[in-house]
């Protein structure tokens, strides 16, 4: 808060100040909340800067406020322990202003006195600031915005007759907005100030045309003016106004007026019949008159009530439509600004209007209604688009993570739309951190297992080719096992024939065949045995001489069994020696 030095309330200076900014007395009437001042009149008193004159009875009232301050302000003292100094101060902004009637040093504490009244003392006692007094206090915390408390006293200055209220900074805080914008609303509509001519208020207009009505009988009409009455009020009934002429508050006034005098001429018409009938002489002719014309005039009272009652109704009805209309306004003006968002417009305006001026009589009154109604209907939907602008701010340029966006701006306060789009984007960003450590989890084990198979692979074939190997070592041993064997068998066979050769008789050759003792399945063709005795051969027909079928064929070539080789060798060697030693016996 700025404080304004050397400025002492009720001063021209103070007055000169006061002119220049939105004072916290004002607020209650900027709210429409002040009991003694409507809106209307003080938009044109800001707009025009003419001030209604201060009646005596008023600024005796001020004078006992100001005298009593004081002795309030020392209650609050003894009541908060501290020291109240009054000041003059306005927001850091410069945008508000107070002229509080007591603030502490450190101005953490308010205070503000009234002249006591039923009303406001019985509020204070049920807890709650006056409702005329309530939006002070608030602009006041706006405008000093270090006091946490206000200490709200209400009385005549002694301690009997004195109540108080400590308000709290959070009593008021969520309003403050709300205040803030209803003096931007205000200063627009000050702005826009058409002036008017001033208007008096309206006073029903004298009504002439029914003139003194007198009977007079006995047992005859010794005299009447009948007649001449019957004509006054026909043609007061010709000047009756249509519904057309019903315009203004006047208009009104006097049309209820003229209803008023059809009735009163009802009822001296029937207060004359009654005091001729008294008299009761023949006068039914007259008493036909009497009442042929009050019927007139009562046709005539009904018709015309029911018009002021229609009228008034339509002029009503033109209020809130005029209410109604400037809101859509409003409305249509504010939500290009927020494009894409655009704030409803309510469908209850009409029945809101309706209930702003319900009860009232005069349209004037009505008026000011729907003004204070439109104004606190245009500062709803201006915080409204204010509160979308900064949640729109707010939004990031990917709005793929908000569907819902609209209804998030039409919904969430603007801290609130913070945190909720922080919290979406950082889900967002765990959501698709965990997705990629999953694909980079999946790609490494599809990487692992296939580095497996091709290990798994790679050993396979290992262990095919040492099993390969390891065969065909087996086979070569097997097969130098078989050649040795042969050869050694071969060395034996040879050894036989020299032994036999040596013998003084040649062997006999039995051609019986041989039986193998020991067959293990291995097989020598007969290719290979001839490969084996090359330079020499045999056929297969003298094998089956040496007594050695073959066992078995493999296309063209006939096997043998290679456990036969070393007598087949044996065979062969002696039936060479046999037919050695029989050319040597030639």
């Amino acid at each position: 808060m700025k404080t304004i030095d050397g400025l002492i309330q009720g001063s021209p200076e103070w007055a000169a100040h006061r002119a220049t900014t939105r004072n916290a007395s004002d607020a209650p009437v900027v709210m429409g909340a002040s009991p003694y001042k409507t809106r209307a009149e003080l938009v044109r008193e800001y707009a025009t800067g003419i001030r209604p004159e201060v009646s005596d009875a008023t600024q005796r009232l001020f004078d006992r406020g100001h005298d009593v301050e004081p002795l309030l302000r020392a209650y609050a003292e003894r009541q908060t322990g501290e020291d109240l100094y009054p000041v003059t101060g306005i927001s850091d902004d410069g945008y508000l202003g107070a002229s509080f009637d007591g603030v502490t040093m450190l101005e953490d504490c308010i205070f503000e006195g009234k002249l006591a009244n039923k009303a406001k003392m019985e509020a204070v006692r049920a807890g709650r600031i006056p409702e005329g007094d309530y939006w002070q206090v608030a602009q006041q915390f706006a405008v000093c915005e270090t006091a946490e408390t206000c200490m709200y006293v209400c009385g005549d200055g002694s301690d009997d007759g004195t109540v108080h209220l400590l308000v709290s900074r959070e009593m008021v805080a969520d309003d403050i907005p709300n205040l803030i914008a209803a003096w931007k609303q205000f200063d627009a509509d000050v702005a826009a100030y058409q002036p008017e001519p001033a208007k008096a208020a309206p006073v029903a207009a004298a009504v002439e045309g029914f003139g003194a009505l007198m009977l007079r009988v006995e047992g005859r009409v010794l005299s009447t003016n009948l007649d001449a009455f019957k004509a006054g009020a026909e043609a007061f009934i010709a000047r009756l106004p249509k519904p057309a002429d019903l315009q203004t508050d006047q208009d009104f006034v006097d049309a209820i007026a003229a209803v008023k005098a059809c009735e009163d001429a009802e009822d001296r018409i029937k207060a004359e019949k009654a005091a001729a009938l008294a008299q009761m002489a023949d006068v039914d002719a007259v008493m036909r008159a009497a009442d042929n014309i009050s019927e007139i005039i009562r046709a005539a009272r009904l018709s015309l009530d029911r018009v002021v009652k229609a009228e008034k109704d339509n002029r009503k009805n033109d209020l809130i439509r005029g209410g109604v209309d400037a809101i859509r306004d409003h409305y249509h003006a504010i939500n290009p600004t927020v494009a894409g968002f655009e704030i409803s417009i309510p469908g209850s305006l009409s029945v809101d209007m309706g209930a702003a001026i319900k009860g009232l009589k005069s349209l004037d009154s009505m008026r000011d209604k729907i003004s204070a109604a439109v104004a606190n209907a245009k500062i709803s939907a201006s915080q409204e688009a204010d509160r979308r602008r900064a949640c729109i701010a707010l939004l990031p340029d990917d709005r793929s993570l908000f569907p819902d966006v609209r209804e998030l701006v039409a919904t969430k306060q603007p801290d609130d739309l913070k945190n909720l789009i922080a919290a979406r984007i950082a889900d967002h960003k765990a959501r698709e951190q965990a997705r990629r450590d999953a694909e980079r989890a999946r790609i490494r084990a599809e990487e692992e297992a296939r580095a497996q198979r091709e290990a798994d692979a790679k050993a396979d074939q290992e262990r095919q080719r040492i099993r390969a190997e390891e065969q065909a070592k087996a086979r070569q041993e097997a097969e130098d096992r078989r050649r040795l064997d042969a050869h050694a068998s071969a060395e034996r066979s040879a050894t036989a024939v020299e032994s036999m050769a040596r013998s003084e008789e040649p062997p006999k050759y039995d051609a019986t065949p041989i039986k193998s003792a020991n067959d293990d399945g291995a097989r020598i063709r007969l290719g290979e045995l001839n490969a084996l005795i090359a330079p020499l051969s045999i056929s297969a027909d003298g094998l089956a001489q040496l007594g050695f079928e073959h066992v078995a064929t493999e296309k063209a070539a006939k096997l043998y069994r290679a456990s036969d080789l070393p007598r087949i060798l044996g065979a062969m060697s002696r039936h060479l020696m046999s037919v050695d030693r029989l050319e040597r016996a030639a």
